[in-house]
């Protein structure tokens, strides 16, 4: 089957007159481009839409505190420390996932950058990935319900190709999702160093990638206190922010971080092991 994307689709539709169609696609479009740009991006968005991200996401909360259960388990798992079970954790995440698809990822993405401090609210995108409570897909979850309802109009007005073709779209960026997220599980690392892409860790690449801890290492201990610093758990991104301004140095092996969204991305627990030694091997990153 021919794949379509939704520029083409549109493309088709302008062309058969259905304008208002093809503008919702190519908004959705756009909303995927914006979740692909590099978190450095974040830090040089106007106070405006800063201002606006803060206001939506507080919308966020909002929604979520009038489900009154999910809210009192993230703020019993918040202050106990205590873990969730399998079923209260899926109560969580259905109630984030109904909020998430009224809210673009690029809002929560934003928010982000403008409240950057773990710990300055109850709930953050960082805290609900730090704590595993962030659906799988959530960063699809706008578009995909976008292109849904997209899907069924079309195929109210008895436009059935477009709508097929649209469906396909919906298939794709599902497959999509679920394969970037089982690789960033697996082996967030690897992806980031692997070079020439042949799956291992060869000599080279663990060379490059040591010399890389040792220079963020070394910009730890000259600009811990700039808020340049990014992290990313779980394929989030959050920043920029202070180190200084972080009062929980545990690190999940899976925290990476860069410095002024321009170094690559090393593992927070190689930075700050203390004999300088590196947790991570080939084997280990390859399953």
């Amino acid at each position: 089957m021919t794949k379509h994307t939704l520029n083409d689709i549109a493309e088709e539709l302008v062309a058969d007159g259905q304008v208002e169609e093809a503008n919702a696609l190519l908004q959705v479009q756009a909303e995927l481009d914006a979740s692909e740009k590099p978190p450095g991006l974040f830090k040089r968005l106007s106070t405006a839409v800063r201002e606006t991200a803060q206001q939506q996401w507080s919308h966020i909360v909002g929604e979520l505190q009038e489900s009154k259960e999910a809210w009192a388990l993230i703020q019993n798992r918040v202050k106990t420390g205590e873990s969730m079970n399998a079923v209260d954790k899926e109560i969580v995440r259905a109630q984030l996932m109904d909020i998430f698809k009224v809210f673009p990822a690029t809002v929560v993405a934003t928010a982000n950058a403008a409240v950057p401090i773990p710990g300055s609210g109850l709930l953050t995108p960082w805290l609900l990935n730090k704590l595993g409570l962030m659906p799988t897909r959530w960063r699809e979850a706008h578009a995909l319900h976008e292109l849904q309802a997209q899907e069924e109009h079309l195929r109210s007005i008895g436009d059935i190709d477009h709508a097929d073709k649209v469906h396909g779209v919906i298939d794709q960026l599902t497959a999509d999702a679920d394969a970037r997220e089982e690789m960033e599980e697996r082996c967030a690392l690897l992806t980031v160093w692997d070079a020439n892409q042949n799956g291992v860790w060869d000599a080279d690449e663990i060379e490059t990638y040591r010399q890389a801890v040792q220079e963020i290492r070394t910009k730890l201990a000259e600009h811990g206190q700039k808020k340049q610093w990014y992290f990313m758990l779980h394929s989030h991104v959050f920043g920029p922010v202070r180190l200084n301004d972080i009062d929980d140095w545990t690190p999940d092996e899976k925290l990476l971080i860069c410095f002024d969204a321009k170094s690559g991305w090393v593992s927070f627990a190689d930075v700050i092991r203390r004999d300088g030694s590196l947790s991570v091997s080939p084997p280990a990153l390859v399953e």
